[in-house]
Protein backbone atom coordinates (compact mmCIF):
# COMPACT_ATOMS: atom_id res chain seq x y z
CA UNK A 1 0.00 0.00 0.00
CA UNK A 2 1.54 3.37 -1.07
CA UNK A 3 2.62 5.75 1.60
CA UNK A 4 0.43 8.82 1.85
CA UNK A 5 2.07 12.25 1.57
CA UNK A 6 2.06 14.05 4.87
CA UNK A 7 2.21 17.86 4.84
CA UNK A 8 5.26 19.04 6.85
CA UNK A 9 4.71 21.20 9.84
CA UNK A 10 5.95 24.78 10.16
CA UNK A 11 8.68 23.65 12.57
CA UNK A 12 9.90 21.03 10.08
CA UNK A 13 10.05 23.62 7.29
CA UNK A 14 12.02 26.04 9.44
CA UNK A 15 14.43 23.23 10.28
CA UNK A 16 15.01 22.43 6.57
CA UNK A 17 15.69 26.10 5.83
CA UNK A 18 18.16 26.28 8.70
CA UNK A 19 20.03 23.20 7.38
CA UNK A 20 20.24 24.69 3.89
CA UNK A 21 21.61 27.97 5.23
CA UNK A 22 24.26 26.10 7.28
CA UNK A 23 25.31 24.21 4.13
CA UNK A 24 25.76 27.48 2.23
CA UNK A 25 27.77 29.00 5.07
CA UNK A 26 30.06 25.96 5.33
CA UNK A 27 33.55 26.67 3.87
CA UNK A 28 34.50 24.96 0.60
CA UNK A 29 37.91 23.53 -0.32
CA UNK A 30 39.34 27.05 -0.72
CA UNK A 31 38.11 28.06 2.69
CA UNK A 32 35.33 30.23 1.29
CA UNK A 33 31.67 29.89 2.01
CA UNK A 34 29.30 29.48 -0.94
CA UNK A 35 27.01 32.26 0.29
CA UNK A 36 29.92 34.74 0.28
CA UNK A 37 30.61 34.24 -3.46
CA UNK A 38 28.99 36.96 -5.63
CA UNK A 39 26.17 35.76 -7.82
CA UNK A 40 26.70 36.88 -11.42
CA UNK A 41 23.83 38.94 -12.84
CA UNK A 42 22.58 38.91 -16.43
CA UNK A 43 23.71 42.01 -18.41
CA UNK A 44 20.99 44.40 -19.52
CA UNK A 45 20.22 45.16 -23.17
CA UNK A 46 21.82 48.61 -22.87
CA UNK A 47 25.00 47.08 -21.48
CA UNK A 48 25.16 44.57 -24.33
CA UNK A 49 24.70 47.33 -26.93
CA UNK A 50 27.37 49.46 -25.26
CA UNK A 51 29.77 46.50 -25.29
CA UNK A 52 29.19 45.88 -29.02
CA UNK A 53 29.72 49.56 -29.82
CA UNK A 54 33.08 49.43 -28.03
CA UNK A 55 34.11 46.53 -30.27
CA UNK A 56 33.02 48.30 -33.45
CA UNK A 57 34.50 51.65 -32.51
CA UNK A 58 33.10 55.15 -33.03
CA UNK A 59 30.55 55.46 -35.85
CA UNK A 60 31.41 58.47 -37.99
CA UNK A 61 28.55 60.38 -39.52
CA UNK A 62 29.03 60.87 -43.29
CA UNK A 63 30.07 64.42 -44.09
CA UNK A 64 27.42 66.24 -46.11
CA UNK A 65 28.70 67.90 -49.27
CA UNK A 66 26.42 70.93 -49.19
CA UNK A 67 27.98 72.38 -52.35
CA UNK A 68 27.16 69.24 -54.31
CA UNK A 69 23.73 69.03 -52.73
CA UNK A 70 22.98 72.64 -53.67
CA UNK A 71 24.18 72.04 -57.24
CA UNK A 72 21.89 69.01 -57.57
CA UNK A 73 18.93 70.99 -56.21
CA UNK A 74 19.68 73.85 -58.60
CA UNK A 75 19.79 71.52 -61.60
CA UNK A 76 16.53 69.87 -60.57
CA UNK A 77 14.90 73.29 -60.18
CA UNK A 78 16.35 74.25 -63.55
CA UNK A 79 14.69 71.25 -65.25
CA UNK A 80 11.38 71.82 -63.49
CA UNK A 81 11.40 75.50 -64.49
CA UNK A 82 12.14 74.59 -68.12
CA UNK A 83 9.31 72.04 -68.24
CA UNK A 84 6.87 74.41 -66.50
CA UNK A 85 7.75 77.16 -68.97
CA UNK A 86 6.91 74.93 -71.92
CA UNK A 87 3.73 73.64 -70.33
CA UNK A 88 2.52 77.11 -69.27
CA UNK A 89 3.10 78.40 -72.78
CA UNK A 90 1.07 75.53 -74.21
CA UNK A 91 -1.78 76.19 -71.76
CA UNK A 92 -1.79 79.90 -72.68
CA UNK A 93 -1.86 79.08 -76.40
CA UNK A 94 -4.67 76.58 -75.82
CA UNK A 95 -6.70 79.15 -73.89
CA UNK A 96 -6.22 81.80 -76.59
CA UNK A 97 -6.81 79.43 -79.49
CA UNK A 98 -8.81 81.04 -82.30
CA UNK A 99 -11.98 79.41 -83.47
CA UNK A 100 -11.55 77.40 -86.68
CA UNK A 101 -12.47 79.14 -89.92
CA UNK A 102 -15.26 77.99 -92.21
CA UNK A 103 -12.70 76.63 -94.71
CA UNK A 104 -10.92 74.67 -91.98
CA UNK A 105 -14.19 73.16 -90.77
CA UNK A 106 -15.15 72.12 -94.29
CA UNK A 107 -11.72 70.53 -94.72
CA UNK A 108 -11.97 68.64 -91.43
CA UNK A 109 -15.59 67.59 -91.91
CA UNK A 110 -16.42 66.75 -95.55
CA UNK A 111 -20.14 66.61 -94.76
CA UNK A 112 -20.08 70.03 -93.07
CA UNK A 113 -22.65 71.47 -95.51
CA UNK A 114 -25.09 68.68 -94.66
CA UNK A 115 -24.87 69.16 -90.88
CA UNK A 116 -27.55 70.96 -88.92
CA UNK A 117 -26.67 73.80 -86.56
CA UNK A 118 -26.43 71.59 -83.44
CA UNK A 119 -24.14 69.06 -85.13
CA UNK A 120 -21.93 71.85 -86.49
CA UNK A 121 -21.54 73.29 -82.99
CA UNK A 122 -20.49 69.92 -81.59
CA UNK A 123 -18.04 69.39 -84.49
CA UNK A 124 -16.49 72.83 -83.96
CA UNK A 125 -16.01 72.21 -80.22
CA UNK A 126 -14.50 68.81 -80.98
CA UNK A 127 -11.95 70.37 -83.35
CA UNK A 128 -11.00 73.05 -80.81
CA UNK A 129 -10.58 70.43 -78.06
CA UNK A 130 -8.39 68.32 -80.35
CA UNK A 131 -6.12 71.29 -81.07
CA UNK A 132 -5.84 72.12 -77.38
CA UNK A 133 -4.98 68.53 -76.55
CA UNK A 134 -2.30 68.49 -79.25
CA UNK A 135 -0.69 71.63 -77.79
CA UNK A 136 -0.56 70.18 -74.28
CA UNK A 137 0.59 66.78 -75.57
CA UNK A 138 3.43 68.41 -77.50
CA UNK A 139 4.49 70.32 -74.37
CA UNK A 140 4.49 67.06 -72.41
CA UNK A 141 6.73 65.43 -75.01
CA UNK A 142 9.15 68.36 -74.78
CA UNK A 143 9.18 67.93 -70.98
CA UNK A 144 10.13 64.28 -71.43
CA UNK A 145 12.94 65.30 -73.79
CA UNK A 146 14.21 67.81 -71.20
CA UNK A 147 14.33 65.04 -68.60
CA UNK A 148 16.11 62.65 -70.96
CA UNK A 149 18.58 65.36 -71.95
CA UNK A 150 19.51 65.85 -68.29
CA UNK A 151 20.02 62.11 -67.89
CA UNK A 152 22.23 62.08 -70.98
CA UNK A 153 24.33 64.93 -69.59
CA UNK A 154 24.80 63.08 -66.30
CA UNK A 155 25.84 59.91 -68.14
CA UNK A 156 28.33 61.88 -70.24
CA UNK A 157 29.88 63.67 -67.26
CA UNK A 158 30.10 60.49 -65.15
CA UNK A 159 31.87 58.63 -67.96
CA UNK A 160 35.61 58.41 -67.02
CA UNK A 161 36.50 58.87 -70.70
CA UNK A 162 35.07 62.40 -70.59
CA UNK A 163 37.65 63.58 -68.06
CA UNK A 164 40.39 61.73 -69.90
CA UNK A 165 39.52 63.61 -73.09
CA UNK A 166 38.90 66.89 -71.24
CA UNK A 167 41.24 67.10 -68.22
CA UNK A 168 40.42 70.82 -67.77
CA UNK A 169 36.89 69.75 -66.81
CA UNK A 170 38.19 68.19 -63.58
CA UNK A 171 36.52 69.82 -60.57
CA UNK A 172 34.02 71.69 -62.75
CA UNK A 173 31.61 68.85 -63.50
CA UNK A 174 28.72 70.33 -61.53
CA UNK A 175 29.08 73.71 -63.23
CA UNK A 176 29.15 72.01 -66.62
CA UNK A 177 25.97 70.06 -65.82
CA UNK A 178 24.22 73.35 -65.09
CA UNK A 179 25.62 74.91 -68.26
CA UNK A 180 24.57 71.96 -70.43
CA UNK A 181 21.04 71.94 -68.99
CA UNK A 182 20.27 75.49 -70.15
CA UNK A 183 17.40 75.12 -72.60
CA UNK A 184 19.37 76.99 -75.27
CA UNK A 185 22.04 74.27 -75.17
CA UNK A 186 19.67 71.31 -75.49
CA UNK A 187 20.38 69.20 -78.54
CA UNK A 188 23.93 70.53 -78.99
CA UNK A 189 26.73 68.00 -79.28
CA UNK A 190 28.06 67.49 -75.74
CA UNK A 191 31.70 67.59 -76.82
CA UNK A 192 31.05 70.96 -78.44
CA UNK A 193 29.38 72.13 -75.23
CA UNK A 194 32.46 71.15 -73.24
CA UNK A 195 34.61 73.34 -75.50
CA UNK A 196 32.17 76.23 -75.16
CA UNK A 197 31.99 75.82 -71.39
CA UNK A 198 35.76 75.72 -70.93
CA UNK A 199 36.08 78.77 -73.18
CA UNK A 200 33.61 80.68 -71.00
CA UNK A 201 35.41 79.52 -67.86
CA UNK A 202 38.77 80.67 -69.23
CA UNK A 203 37.40 84.21 -69.65
CA UNK A 204 36.56 84.31 -65.93
CA UNK A 205 40.21 83.77 -64.93
CA UNK A 206 42.03 87.07 -64.52
CA UNK A 207 45.70 86.96 -65.59
CA UNK A 208 48.23 87.76 -62.89
CA UNK A 209 50.06 91.00 -63.60
CA UNK A 210 53.71 90.22 -62.98
CA UNK A 211 54.95 93.61 -64.17
CA UNK A 212 56.83 94.55 -67.30
CA UNK A 213 59.72 92.26 -68.25
CA UNK A 214 61.42 94.92 -70.39
CA UNK A 215 62.05 98.62 -69.96
CA UNK A 216 59.65 101.01 -71.59
CA UNK A 217 61.10 102.61 -74.75
CA UNK A 218 61.90 106.24 -75.24
CA UNK A 219 58.64 106.95 -77.00
CA UNK A 220 59.78 106.36 -80.58
CA UNK A 221 57.39 105.26 -83.32
CA UNK A 222 58.34 101.61 -82.86
CA UNK A 223 57.83 101.72 -79.09
CA UNK A 224 54.07 102.13 -79.20
CA UNK A 225 52.26 99.21 -77.55
CA UNK A 226 50.30 97.05 -79.91
CA UNK A 227 46.58 97.45 -79.25
CA UNK A 228 44.85 94.36 -77.98
CA UNK A 229 42.67 92.74 -80.63
CA UNK A 230 38.98 92.29 -79.88
CA UNK A 231 38.70 89.51 -82.43
CA UNK A 232 38.18 85.86 -81.60
CA UNK A 233 39.96 82.95 -83.24
CA UNK A 234 38.41 80.75 -85.90
CA UNK A 235 38.25 77.84 -83.44
CA UNK A 236 36.38 79.95 -80.90
CA UNK A 237 34.14 81.28 -83.66
CA UNK A 238 33.19 77.73 -84.63
CA UNK A 239 32.25 76.93 -81.05
CA UNK A 240 30.27 80.17 -80.81
CA UNK A 241 28.45 79.41 -84.06
CA UNK A 242 27.23 76.07 -82.70
CA UNK A 243 26.26 77.35 -79.26
CA UNK A 244 25.04 80.90 -79.91
CA UNK A 245 24.32 81.41 -83.58
CA UNK A 246 22.98 84.98 -83.22
CA UNK A 247 26.08 86.09 -81.32
CA UNK A 248 28.25 84.47 -83.98
CA UNK A 249 26.44 86.47 -86.67
CA UNK A 250 27.08 89.69 -84.75
CA UNK A 251 30.80 88.91 -84.56
CA UNK A 252 30.86 88.00 -88.24
CA UNK A 253 29.13 91.21 -89.36
CA UNK A 254 31.34 93.33 -87.10
CA UNK A 255 34.48 91.71 -88.51
CA UNK A 256 35.49 90.42 -85.07
CA UNK A 257 36.53 86.95 -86.27
CA UNK A 258 40.25 86.62 -86.86
CA UNK A 259 40.78 84.82 -90.17
CA UNK A 260 44.50 85.40 -90.31
CA UNK A 261 45.05 81.72 -89.52
CA UNK A 262 43.48 80.68 -92.83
Amino acid sequence: MPKLHVKPTKAELEEEVQKAQEALDAPNELGESISSEPVPSEPSVDELVEEELKKVGPVLEPEVDYRKKFAESSREAQKIAAKNKVLNKAVEEAAELDEPTEEELQREFPDWELMDEGTRKIAKLSLISTKRFELVHKATEIGIKIEKWGEGVDKFVDDPATLIDNPDLEGKQDEFRTFANYTGNHGTDLKTLVSAFLYEESKKVKPVNKGAMFEVGSGGPNDKPKPKSDKISMADAEVLRKTDYNKWREFLKAGKIDNSEI
